[in-house]
């Protein structure tokens, strides 16, 4: 088994093709027939409806023209926007995903200027899937909606078994990551320069420059793992993030080819392989 994460940023994107979206493209590797599991994450800004309603969100969100099933993840107030709340979403999408070039499409959004709701900051696709030249000794993704603002610092212990020292790699995803002062850590250690959601994913055509993060280099942050096994997001007074979800890819080698088990799901913990 291996892992492969990518996203595209969307804020703004106008309402032509890909309709309120844009293309996220995955590195070589998941392809139909070795895809295991597959999952679509986006978060959207939006002010609550009146009481007694329900916002009309994330009713037509599509993958490669698929009709979706979107999980929210929990609402937090905004990053920083004249929106009142965010709202992070998850789909499991393992039977729509593309090898290359995915297009997501049909996200909440005014189309802009940025500050008018509804608007979706971005889209990433986090990916397992079966690899015929070395696999992981275990993949781990969590998700949920943690809101960095105001000297906050989230924790997110991983729960992996398969030993310390081992190479890994280590994905982050969030939405509204500009150019600020956050961090991401591992093990209560930097891993970057202070400035890690970036918004460093592609823009989607049309869309506003702002920020949208999957991970910070190509194929993750390598880590050794070891106790205990946390990864964090903090941030200053200047930067705010909705952390959605971490994914950990344990020991990639020729050596770790466990038969993988049954998903799993409790709590912060989306998905689990070993």
């Amino acid at each position: 088994m291996r892992l492969a994460a990518a996203g595209v940023r969307t804020r703004n994107a106008p309402p032509a093709p890909p309709t309120n979206g844009g293309i996220i493209l995955l590195p070589p590797g998941p392809a139909p027939g070795n895809i295991i599991w597959a999952g679509l994450y986006w978060v959207t800004l939006f002010n609550p409806p009146p009481p007694g309603s329900s916002p009309p969100l994330a009713a037509s969100v599509t993958l490669n023209g698929n009709p979706v099933t979107p999980e929210p993840l929990g609402t937090t107030g905004s990053p920083c926007w004249p929106e009142e709340a965010a709202v992070a979403y998850f789909a499991d999408v393992t039977g729509f995903v593309a090898a290359g070039p995915n297009v997501v499409a049909g996200l909440d959004d005014s189309g802009g200027p940025p500050g008018v709701p509804p608007e979706t900051e971005g889209a990433s696709l986090v990916v397992v899937y079966e690899s015929d030249n070395s696999s992981a000794c275990e993949i781990i993704v969590t998700d949920g909606n943690d809101l960095i603002r105001d000297i906050t610092q989230w924790d997110n212990p991983l729960p992996i078994t398969c030993g310390a020292n081992r190479f890994s790699n280590l994905y982050f995803v969030g939405g509204d990551g500009q150019e600020a002062s956050d961090d991401q850590s591992w093990n209560f250690a930097a891993l970057g320069d202070g400035d890690d959601f970036d918004g460093s994913d592609p823009v989607a055509p049309g869309a506003a420059f702002l920020g949208w993060d999957t991970d910070q280099q190509p194929g993750g942050w390598s880590v050794l793992t070891g106790g205990p096994n946390v990864a964090s997001a903090s941030s200053t007074f200047i930067d705010c993030i909705n952390w959605v979800a971490t994914a950990i890819e344990v020991g990639v080698s020729q050596d770790c080819r466990p038969t993988p088990v049954r998903p799993s799901t409790w709590g912060r913990l989306k998905t689990l392989y070993r």
